[in-house]
């Protein structure tokens, strides 16, 4: 069957001639090979359940408004159906509110998929699928109406921006009264940067002072208890730069006895033990309630930008630019929780001195 010009439900672009095509065995959609290895399976995959078969798209569809196909209820209507325009105006996404240039097929800033009836008539095998049902809210098992803690679906996604696959499911039991405490494995890692990449500012910064203080009491505990290996290693350092030579055997033994010690030292030291508790507890404690906190924090954001913001498409850009994740903030949150620690180690041994 020739593909061309087909849309990838994946991309939102054209299939060209010569391009690597993937065509689904159980629902014959055909795709990008490289969308197809993103996601791991057939883009369409969540519809199969349902039996959906893919049909080529009309390359000759009507574009004008009284013979496009109606497939959302209404005409030149989103994926919700909450505001009209004309296709000759510029294209708004419906996710994150962004103008485009009439007849694209998917947004320049979000890359989703553009409606039906807004792209020259060419449908997205999705979207005519399940017409209320936005591309961010693909696996979840939810509309754009559907409520979350008051708020729609829909909006909670644009403010995500990712992970909505994971975050919304979790939100909406949370929202129907379910238990506050999930597992994440990003916070448990990463905390307290985690917190700071997903702009919770103020968890980021009650668990930046926990593991501040943690290490502020582990750190001389170490630097006492490693005493014995520090110096063995200096002497083995001295004699090979005084030999010019790669480190002997015996030495190499004498390194492994002082690490032996150490760690035994180590492991019998209760203020040592007591302090790397505290770590585990500080992470596991992260893991456990950073989606809530996320959820809370998610909720309140949306409330702020409802309550200064009346119309839709604003509205949308707004959450899809307060929203999301900062690789800066955790680059940042970083490399202060270094220099803070370094300049408090450093006034203690001064005023210990």
């Amino acid at each position: 069957m020739n593909y061309e010009n087909q849309i990838c439900p994946g991309c939102g672009a054209p299939l060209l001639p010569g391009e690597d095509i993937v065509v689904c065995p159980d629902c014959a959609t055909p795709q990008h090979r490289a969308c197809y290895n993103k996601l791991g399976s057939c883009v369409n995959g969540y519809l199969h359940a349902s039996g959906y078969i893919w049909q080529p798209d009309a390359p000759d569809a009507p574009v004008n408004e009284a013979e496009a196909p109606d497939v959302n209820g209404g005409e030149n209507t989103t994926f919700a159906g909450e505001y009209k325009q004309e296709p000759t105006e510029g294209l708004y996404c419906p996710m994150c509110g962004t103008k485009n240039e009439p007849g694209a097929f998917v947004c320049r800033e979000c890359r989703s998929p553009m409606p039906v009836g807004m792209n020259q008539g060419f449908p997205f095998p999705s979207v005519s699928a399940f017409p209320h049902q936005s591309p961010y809210l693909r696996g979840t098992g939810l509309t754009d109406d559907d409520e979350i803690g008051g708020f729609k679906a829909a909006e909670i996604a644009v403010y995500l921006k990712s992970y909505q696959r994971k975050f919304i499911p979790k939100f909406k039991r949370f929202s129907d009264g379910g238990i506050k405490a999930s597992w994440n494995w990003g916070a448990f890692f990463l905390s307290p940067f985690y917190f700071f990449y997903r702009r919770m500012l103020k968890a980021g910064l009650a668990f930046f002072g926990v593991f501040v203080a943690i290490s502020l009491i582990i750190t001389p505990i170490l630097e006492k208890d490693s005493a014995l290996y520090i110096s063995v290693y200096n002497e083995v350092f001295e004699e090979m730069t005084e030999g010019k030579a790669a480190m002997s055997t015996e030495q190499q033994q004498r390194l492994y006895n002082a690490m032996v010690m150490t760690g035994k030292t180590l492991s019998k030291d209760p203020k040592f033990l007591a302090c790397s508790g505290a770590f585990v507890l500080a992470h596991i404690i992260s893991a456990l309630f950073a989606d809530y906190f996320c959820y809370a924090k998610t909720l309140k954001d949306i409330r702020i930008v409802r309550e200064n913001t009346r119309e839709e498409i604003p509205l949308r850009v707004v959450l899809y630019n307060v929203g999301g994740t900062s690789v800066i903030n955790f680059i940042c949150s970083y490399f202060l929780f270094s220099i803070v620690c370094r300049m408090l180690m450093s006034l203690a041994e001064r005023l210990i001195s």
